[in-house]
């Protein structure tokens, strides 16, 4: 919502759902179709950890998050516009969970910082850092709501520690959240792994 709210502030006429593939049923999550070639954002998220991902993940801070937009999402998509015959740039916008972003979502999310931006006369050098704190402090929050929904699951591989930490990061304030929540997670995830196994 935060990355269409903010395209909508910079007058880029985004869209939701849009069906921008042709006769595909391929949908994007966002799609600014003022831009040319009219320009597709799939949002998604993938574990730091995930098969294939960690490695990169270890070697640059958004590793597995950029792996993923690569070669998982512009393939994808890639494949489809030219099935389909469409002239689409496909912009990829992947978070991994710490809140790494991969490196097609920070050149999309740049865009719309500029542009919302622009029509409030605040320059990039500023536009950029304030859009991408809200946008983190927002996903922050969004995984912290779903490790609490998920500590009810009897299923679920979360326990007390997690509970207190995601707690803990939904007490605080957006930009202190933004902050603390990758450290304080980390913390928990270590005290948990040395005392129990995920079933």
């Amino acid at each position: 919502d935060i990355i269409f709210r903010y395209a909508s502030y910079g007058l880029l006429n985004p869209r939701r759902e849009d069906q921008c593939f042709g006769a595909s049923n391929a949908r994007a999550d966002i799609t600014l179709p003022t831009r040319s070639p009219p320009t597709a954002i799939d949002v998604a998220v993938t574990h730091y950890a995930s098969s294939g991902g960690l490695a990169k993940a270890a070697a640059t801070p958004a590793g597995a998050a950029t792996w993923y937009e690569n070669t998982v999402k512009l393939r994808k998509y890639a494949r489809i516009a030219a099935e389909q015959q469409v002239s689409v740039h496909i912009a990829p916008c992947v978070f991994d969970t710490m809140g790494a972003i991969g490196e097609s979502g920070i050149a999309i999310l740049k865009t719309i910082a500029m542009a919302w931006g622009r029509r409030n006369d605040i320059k990039p050098c500023r536009s950029i850092p304030i859009f991408l704190q809200r946008v983190n402090s927002a996903f922050t929050r969004g995984i912290c709501r779903i490790l609490l929904l998920n500590a009810t699951d009897s299923h679920a591989c979360l326990t007390g520690a997690h509970e207190t930490a995601t707690a803990q990061v939904l007490a605080l304030g957006p930009d202190t959240a933004t902050a603390a929540a990758p450290s304080i997670i980390s913390q928990t995830m270590g005290e948990d792994a040395a005392g129990q196994s995920a079933p």
